[in-house]
């Protein structure tokens, strides 16, 4: 008897261009729950561009990407590489979100709270913005030492800064800026094993990993000076495990006491969240899954078996190699638990 191996689904693929169907040969986007947001390439014949789109002098093109009816891309065309021995053309770009990262700005947050800067900085950009209040500022103002910052980087790295100061969590996916509290209420992706050559598994490739090092137990600390109330907050946080104990120390002024437990937290969950790895994970392809899932594995026997947090999801479609989705995920270690 011969096993068949789930494959790579036959996928429908196009590129718009300013509101221009375009046919592509391949496609690939990356859907991030990092905080360098989404991107896609593509390939095409040249003689597949629209006649009135000269993408030699045309600038500020929209690109959305379209698999099997679904659109899962949506930002800006930021390179077009040329094949002239192939007459083809390669694509690349990156979701909406870019412009964060491309306007720089001097300015100065005064009496704001970081939610209405955030949706501020959306809206400049005409993005959506799904935001949490962070839970230690709820019906408050900055302080005054926060009120007094001045970012002279990119709106997203302020955003990013933001982020870090107040324990949240934030990316940019689907045209959405997020701005979330931590851990993120997610729906759950299944994925079971079948050990080879049976058939049932819902996958085609597995691979896993295990940092040892984080199997140990991990302390994070975190201290602040409040010049203003003349006070030095700090935290502890501790997971347990075996052996000698990793310890992580954060000094970061400015901070009251619960913005340093928030942050303490969030770099605590951060760091043992990299303990078990799926570094090399592919399934037939699904226009439906994105990075705002979680992924639960079962049945290889092992402590691999839990849930996982999606870090990235490619979709890659081709005419020759078809359609599969590659996953990057992590988490903590199976039973770790916190002191």
């Amino acid at each position: 008897m011969t096993v068949t191996a789930p494959t790579a689904r036959k996928p429908t693929a196009w590129l718009t261009l300013n509101g221009s169907q375009v046919p592509v040969r391949s496609v690939c986007v990356t859907q991030s729950k990092t905080k360098k947001g989404d991107s896609f390439k593509a390939k095409t014949a040249m003689s597949a561009i629209p006649a009135g789109l000269d993408l030699t002098t045309a600038t500020n093109i929209d690109a959305q990407v379209f698999l099997n009816g679904a659109q899962i891309f949506d930002g800006v065309l930021d390179h077009t590489d040329y094949h002239w021995g192939e007459l083809t053309i390669e694509l690349s770009g990156r979701d909406k979100g870019s412009a964060l990262m491309d306007k720089t700005t001097s300015q100065k947050f005064l009496n704001q709270q970081p939610t209405q800067i955030v949706q501020q900085y959306a809206e400049q950009h005409g993005l959506k913005a799904d935001i949490d209040q962070p839970e230690a500022l709820a019906g408050k103002q900055y302080s005054a030492d926060l009120a007094k910052i001045t970012h002279r980087g990119s709106q997203w790295s302020t955003i990013n800064e933001l982020a870090d100061l107040f324990g949240m969590d934030c990316y940019i996916t689907g045209a959405t800026v997020y701005f979330k509290n931590t851990p993120e209420q997610l729906p759950t992706y299944q994925l079971t094993y079948v050990k080879p050559p049976a058939p049932g598994s819902n996958m085609m490739r597995l691979e896993t990993s295990r940092n040892h090092m984080l199997g140990r137990p991990v302390t994070t600390n975190v201290h602040s000076r409040h010049h203003k109330k003349k006070k030095t907050f700090s935290t502890q946080v501790k997971s347990d495990g075996a052996g000698e104990p990793l310890v992580y120390n954060y000094v970061i002024p400015g901070m009251t006491q619960d913005q340093v437990q928030r942050v303490a937290n969030k770099k605590h969950d951060e760091t043992i969240a990299h303990e078990l790895s799926i570094t090399g994970l592919e399934i037939p392809g699904d226009e439906t899954l994105n990075a705002r899932f979680l992924l639960n594995l079962t049945d290889t026997g092992t402590a691999f078996d839990t849930q996982y947090q999606i870090i990235q999801v490619e979709h890659d479609a081709s005419v020759d190699g078809g359609y599969i989705c590659r996953i990057g995920c992590k988490t903590k270690g199976k039973g770790k638990k916190d002191l």
